[in-house]
């Protein structure tokens, strides 16, 4: 009846979004003020499926109307997206607020003149103002980055680089992130120097070590293997894995995008950053699942330009010592042999 009215001209909205649900909308209050088991009209789940109905006047040669042209849009897509990053903001909101909450307790109470600390309380109070500085300003930092990347302003400053060193470098300052986690590395050996940035590929392997640590049991191992594939042009292909959660295979394009976070308690920026970054290199990232549960976070980035034998020599690039104390062990390289479509 409302779609008819509003074909006629009769209803003043042009346009009318509605939705397609497999379960009641509406929840009728019992007397003990209970919903009766039915949902109410802003949950959202994953069977809707959301329209866009707009309303077209189309007019003869007299300038009267003379039909209603009715156009139909699937925009199921568009109010995830929607939902996703009202929920993710929020999330950030409270990210950003929780540690200038206690920042601003800690200091205050440092800077009452009637109250003398003992020296134990007292440091411990600036170590939280500490650690929550940190905290914003990695936040901060991601806010920054991701706004950089959107805008396509992001700058890249190359340098000739060994992998081992970024990924350390990323598992010294995961060091807290981390809390004890028992990390393998897989080198493949003598890998060659690559032409990247050496900051941002260090802040990629750090958001994709934070990504897993956010969504997997904390007894879980985390896997990192690095080698260098392709017949013509070289890429170095990595791979993070995560070997509890799953990422399902209907996300795993979305995972990407910023403010986007299924199935974890992230903020839905580290994702679309590591994107961005990969993107800027010439390269590309995915999300694969684990034959035995789990997920797996693949990149490749071109080895670019070529380097000749007697400028850019080839390094065993290993580290052999951990720079990681405890929670780093590193295992010799072990493949099995690629399918044809891997290689």
């Amino acid at each position: 009846l409302y779609l008819q009215e509003l074909m006629l001209g009769n209803v003043y909205q042009q346009e009318l979004r509605c939705i397609l649900a497999a379960e009641p909308l509406y929840a009728p209050v019992t007397p003990q003020g209970m919903s009766n088991g039915r949902r109410s009209l802003s949950e959202h789940v994953p069977s809707d499926h959301y329209y866009q109905f707009a309303r077209y006047p189309l007019y003869n040669q007299q300038g009267q109307i003379s039909a209603n042209a009715l156009q139909v849009r699937d925009v199921t897509e568009q109010v995830r997206d929607e939902t996703n990053r009202s929920a993710l903001l929020s999330t950030v909101s409270h990210d950003l607020r929780t540690p200038l909450t206690t920042i601003k307790a800690a200091v205050t109470g440092l800077l009452q003149a009637d109250v003398e600390w003992e020296e134990q309380d007292r440091r411990a109070m600036l170590e939280d103002i500490d650690v929550e500085a940190d905290h914003l300003t990695v936040l901060v930092n991601a806010l920054v980055e991701l706004s950089r990347i959107e805008m396509g302003a992001l700058v890249l400053e190359k340098e000739w680089c060994d992998v081992t060193e970024v990924v350390y470098g990323a598992l010294m300052k995961g060091e807290r992130v981390l809390a004890g986690r028992t990390v393998s590395t897989q080198f493949q050996p003598n890998l060659p120097l690559i032409y990247v940035d050496h900051v941002q590929l260090e802040r990629v392997f750090y958001n994709l070590l934070e990504n897993v640590v956010r969504s997997s049991p904390q007894q879980r191992e985390i896997g990192v293997q690095v080698e260098v594939v392709g017949d013509g042009q070289k890429l170095l292909c990595v791979r993070v894995l995560d070997y509890g959660y799953e990422v399902p295979e209907q996300e795993r394009e979305r995972i990407f995008q910023s403010f986007y976070s299924p199935g974890s308690d992230s903020n839905g920026l580290g994702l679309a950053i590591c994107k961005g970054i990969i993107e800027a290199h010439q390269g590309h990232i995915r999300v694969e699942g684990l034959s035995g549960g789990g997920s797996c976070f693949v990149f490749t980035i071109p080895i670019y330009p070529q380097a000749s034998p007697e400028k850019f020599s080839l390094t065993g690039g290993r580290v052999t010592q951990p720079l990681v104390s405890g929670s780093v062990k590193e295992v010799s390289w072990a493949r099995e042999p690629r399918g044809e479509d891997e290689r």
